[in-house]
């Protein structure tokens, strides 16, 4: 059980944490896409300069570090929790 936890707060930080702070940076800077949906199809376009990887990095930074200075857990580690039930 605690190694389906952890997969999950993997998972989850990867997902929120690294491609989902791309695609903020990437819609932020006006360089790409991000996110974009038709009635047919979707598609999710990362497109950093030297500049918005720069602020990439620093964002990432800010979510993990930040979080855990916060909350004490990453923000994947709350979601986890609260899938998997843990009380506070």
């Amino acid at each position: 059980m605690i190694y389906l936890k952890t997969l999950i707060v993997w998972v989850l930080n990867f997902v929120i944490g690294i491609i989902g702070t791309s695609i903020l940076v990437t819609k932020l800077m006006g360089t790409g896409e991000g996110v974009s949906a038709t009635g047919t199809s979707a598609s999710v376009g990362i497109k950093l300069d030297t500049t918005g990887l720069i602020i990439w990095a620093v964002v990432v930074l800010i979510y993990f570090i930040g979080a855990k200075k916060i909350w004490g857990k990453t923000v994947g580690g709350l979601i986890a929790d609260a899938i998997m039930g843990k009380k506070k």
